[in-house]
């Protein structure tokens, strides 16, 4: 998974590093936004205010119509729970805040659940 943050994501490299070693508890990783650099490739877009990487885990508590995704940046943790994801109705999310320390001592520990460690916005 390296390869794909130090490719997509390089100037956030401080903060993806320490995730690397909990990566058999992460299931999916992605970077955003992008855009097109000069060659038409998409990378990540660095000079975005809100550029992050984001992953998702293996955490047992998690039901099967809901995802949860950890989005990291500069600012923080973004937890956004989505709930009953289908193309008919949609779905609806709620999103917690997380400090980076409290982020990785929640994966670190998993299955114990992410509300332990986040704050309600």
């Amino acid at each position: 998974m390296s390869d794909y943050l130090k490719e997509f994501a390089p100037t956030l490299e401080d903060l993806w590093r320490p995730y690397l070693e909990h990566d058999s508890v992460i299931t999916s990783w992605h970077v955003a936004p992008q855009k097109k650099n000069e060659k038409g490739e998409f990378k990540g877009d660095i000079n975005h205010p809100d550029f992050h990487f984001a992953f998702e885990v293996d955490d047992p508590r998690i039901k099967g119509d809901q995802r949860v995704f950890f989005l990291v940046s500069r600012r923080g943790v973004l937890v956004k729970v989505c709930f009953g994801l289908n193309e008919e109705k949609g779905g609806y999310s709620e999103e917690y805040k997380m400090t980076h320390e409290n982020c990785l001592k929640y994966v670190a520990q998993l299955p114990k659940p992410f509300h332990f460690y986040a704050a309600s916005i």
